[in-house]
């Protein structure tokens, strides 16, 4: 299951603009990974006092490698791919797209676990 985390500058980026990037980061990532948007989970978190060198928005997406390294092997055409929807969305402020002010990291993971806290029967 893909995890997108959305990082913002409280300061800078209200809750209705990143509900609008957080539903179009959530569409665009679905649709790349071929995936139903059920399947992605979302998480938007607000930049901390003990946080520096930080976007106004910024887009993490962690994944598996998917069918035979198909993600991996296609990891930087994602990433502008999803990128470029999001953009099309018009949902990030033109004053926000550069360098320094907003980014998109996408990491393809190699493996993982998981399971509920208690239900060592249910990992996966």
């Amino acid at each position: 299951m893909p995890l997108v985390t959305i990082w913002r500058d409280r300061s800078r980026a209200d809750d209705a603009a990143v509900v609008k990037i957080r539903d179009s980061a959530h569409k665009a990532v679905a649709t790349h990974l071929k995936m139903n948007m059920d399947d992605v989970l979302l998480r938007v978190h607000d930049v901390g006092p003990l946080d520096v060198n930080y976007s106004i928005i910024s887009i993490e997406i962690d994944t598996s490698p998917g069918k035979d390294g198909c993600r991996q092997e296609a990891r930087a055409e994602l990433a502008k791919a999803i990128s470029a929807d999001i953009v099309a969305d018009g949902v990030i402020p033109e004053e926000w797209i550069g360098p320094l002010k907003s980014d998109l990291w996408l990491r393809i993971l190699g493996g993982s676990a998981f399971l509920p806290i208690g239900r060592p029967d249910l990992a996966h």
